[in-house]
């Protein structure tokens, strides 16, 4: 609800990727394999994975989309890099001014 709420006019609840909509959660890929079909049937190279957690890198980089590790915890940036993090940063706000940049060296 609070993403519908926080989206609203962009999200709705059919694009939304829930445990009941996979066999298997991260760090299997199916989650962010079921959010490129939810989303059109798009391909993995048109997704941006962002994530926090090392099972998540792990799951965006194996569905074979652009992976983007934002060490937010005390993890060393060796557990998201060696978790397949295309790149890592520190924090999302480090993510939101490289947006522009980024969008053009992932093709």
């Amino acid at each position: 609800k609070r993403l519908l709420n926080d989206f609203d006019g962009f999200l709705t609840e059919d694009h939304i990727v829930t445990a009941y909509d996979v066999e298997r959660g991260k760090p299997n890929p199916d989650p962010y394999l079921m959010g490129l079909r939810k989303t059109g049937n798009n391909n993995p190279w048109q997704g941006i994975v962002v994530e926090n957690a090392p099972l998540g890198v792990r799951a965006g980089s194996a569905a074979n989309c652009f992976t983007i590790g934002i060490n937010s915890g005390p993890l060393p940036d060796s557990a998201l890099a060696d978790n397949g993090a295309n790149i890592v940063l520190q924090q999302m706000t480090e993510m939101c001014s490289l947006w522009d940049e980024l969008l053009q060296n992932i093709d």
